[in-house]
């Protein structure tokens, strides 16, 4: 079993294509059978794994950062001080 942490700090001071490139080849697939962008079709195949393999919904696992958020936000070194608040033209 693995798990991908992913975290891209440089993306706002980079041009997307710069960050698209430097993110694609330090997460390649090494089978090569991840297309560009990597890192969302990474996300999605391990998400479709998950939901195959359980009774977990789509709506579930979009439930996964909103609780950590609001976990985190108990955390009394925490930055943030407020649930963020959910756009309303956000789908899930």
């Amino acid at each position: 079993n693995a798990v991908a942490v992913v975290a891209g700090d440089a993306v706002s001071s980079m041009p997307t294509a710069d960050f698209l490139r430097r993110a694609d080849a330090g997460c390649a697939d090494p089978e090569g059978s991840l297309p560009s962008p990597v890192i969302p079709h990474g996300y999605d195949r391990v998400a479709r794994w998950q939901m195959e393999e359980s009774d977990l919904t789509r709506e579930q696992l979009a439930m996964v950062p909103v609780l950590a958020s609001r976990q985190a936000m108990r955390h009394p070194l925490s930055l943030t001080e407020a649930p963020p608040q959910p756009r309303p033209d956000a789908r899930v």
